[in-house]
């Protein structure tokens, strides 16, 4: 019993190993995208206005 769940562990680590990375990767990727809208678009405004408002 024990040594199949050394197998089953072994064989699900990539997938966790890959999910990290994956996830890690994701997030350097995001980080770029925001860099480069804010240095092409400039800082978000303040505040939002509010798109349900019936004076625009």
């Amino acid at each position: 019993m024990a040594r199949r769940g050394v197998l089953a562990f072994g064989r699900a680590m990539p997938f966790g190993v890959g999910a990290v990375f994956g996830a890690v990767g994701n997030l350097a990727v995001a980080r770029g995208v925001i860099r480069s809208t804010e240095r092409a678009f400039g800082p978000p405004p303040g505040n939002w206005p509010d798109p349900v408002s019936p004076e625009q």
